[in-house]
């Protein structure tokens, strides 16, 4: 009888831990819709977004100090969020406008690439593109320059993921300043799928050849880390699988969490910066095209970020500016956390970190393996092969090589 009650009172508890789990669960769903809602309705009601400072304003704005901005960096990286939308109406334009019709370039209507005009040139609209990888500071290199001024879209905007060229086309028209002039802030857009895509670089290799592209990076290991805990947290009403099941393809219900994501030197091996000789090509895998030729690439590792050696900050700084035609002293990089959107919720903070995993533990050996694996031809990649080409740059090059040397060490071994 004792022993009868003793498991009812287990199963009752274990019942009560499933229903309240359940329940938070629920009310995150609901939350979810709310806020959906509440976007819904705002971007109904402020279909805009602020215009941004016109590039002529002052002809010597590049060559001016940005020390003045140094103490309203911060504070402009917060402004930003509220500003952001889905697309804008057309900012403030010079006259004469320096650029061509629209019409001349696409049609009003239509979004994919048939309705690209022929021959029509594209460039001049999109001097840059941070566009890889997820996890890797991507929205920090973003918002910093959006606050020094560079007229950069708002949002991730990955229209050539789906050969959406004539719209993203409209959308840098509209967006962003018309300016041709000497002191002409360099244009950009974020979007952190292009690598991966089978789609961008073949468009920006047909339609933006010269843009200049910038490539965060982080062992593959510890991106599928992040990449799992960043899903848990955010997503608390959502079941994530297992490790195991993730290791390799991205299957349904896997929110984008995959080993598939992870294998990072075959999506640079896409750029086409490399010889591709068949030694290079036994350490890839998933035999994929590459393109011929796309603009110069600026590569950084996540470290470098965080990296507590003031020279050197200071010389990533300058280092970026350069490869982007900026001019004068850059203020220090403001850190983005973008974690944990719930956690001003304690209840809900409390369930959405027990989520997150630690891929060290036994239960994540399968997974770690096969990323393992990955990074270290990644690692040997870089190393040997894409930093000897001209057309890549990094900043504090020796630096950089010790840290994507560093990726080899199992970072389990001694745990």
């Amino acid at each position: 009888m004792l022993a009868r009650q003793s498991n009812w009172r287990v199963k009752t508890a274990t019942h009560k831990k499933h229903e309240a789990k359940s329940l938070l669960r629920l009310f995150a769903s609901l939350f979810a819709l709310f806020l959906a809602a509440q976007s819904f309705i705002a971007y109904r009601s402020n279909h805009i977004v602020a215009p941004q400072a016109q590039g002529g304003a002052d002809e010597n704005i590049q060559h001016q100090e940005f020390s003045s901005q140094r103490n309203e960096l911060a504070r402009s990286l917060h402004a930003q969020e509220d500003k952001r939308s889905d697309f804008t109406v057309p900012v403030p334009r010079p006259t004469p406008d320096p650029f061509p019709p629209l019409e001349s370039l696409v049609d009003l209507k239509g979004d994919d690439n048939k309705s690209v005009k022929p021959g029509a040139d594209l460039r001049f609209l999109l001097d840059f593109a941070i566009v890889g990888f997820a996890k890797t500071g991507s929205t920090t290199i973003s918002r910093y320059l959006r606050a020094l001024g560079v007229s950069i879209l708002n949002e991730e905007c990955c229209y050539l993921v789906v050969n959406k060229t004539a719209k993203l086309t409209r959308y840098l028209y509209q967006a962003l300043p018309h300016d041709m002039g000497e002191s002409r802030m360099p244009r950009g857009l974020k979007c952190p799928q292009d690598l991966s895509s089978d789609l961008s670089l073949l468009n920006y290799e047909h339609y933006f050849g010269k843009t200049k592209l910038i490539v965060g990076i982080r062992s593959p290991l510890s991106f599928f880390q992040s990449f799992y805990n960043f899903r848990a947290v955010n997503t608390p009403w959502k079941e994530l699988l297992p490790t195991q099941k993730l290791a390799k393809r991205c299957i349904p219900g896997s929110l984008g969490i995959c080993g598939w994501r992870a294998s990072f030197v075959d999506f640079l091996y896409k750029l086409g910066k490399t010889d591709g000789t068949f030694k290079e090509r036994e350490l890839l895998e998933l035999n994929l095209n590459r393109v011929k030729q796309v603009g110069d690439v600026f590569i950084y590792e996540l470290g470098q970020l965080s990296d507590t050696n003031q020279t050197r900050v200071r010389q990533f700084r300058q280092d970026l500016a350069r490869f982007l035609g900026l001019h004068g002293e850059m203020p220090p990089i403001p850190h983005v956390n973008t974690l944990g959107r719930f956690d001003y919720i304690e209840a809900w903070k409390e369930e959405a970190h027990a989520r997150k995993i630690d891929i060290c533990d036994d239960e994540h050996i399968y997974a770690r393996r096969i990323l393992q694996d990955k990074t270290e031809r990644t690692s040997k990649w870089i190393r040997e092969y894409l930093l000897q080409s001209n057309e890549v740059f990094v900043s504090s090059r020796d630096y950089f090589t010790a840290i994507v040397k560093g990726w080899v060490d199992d970072p389990c071994r001694n745990r």
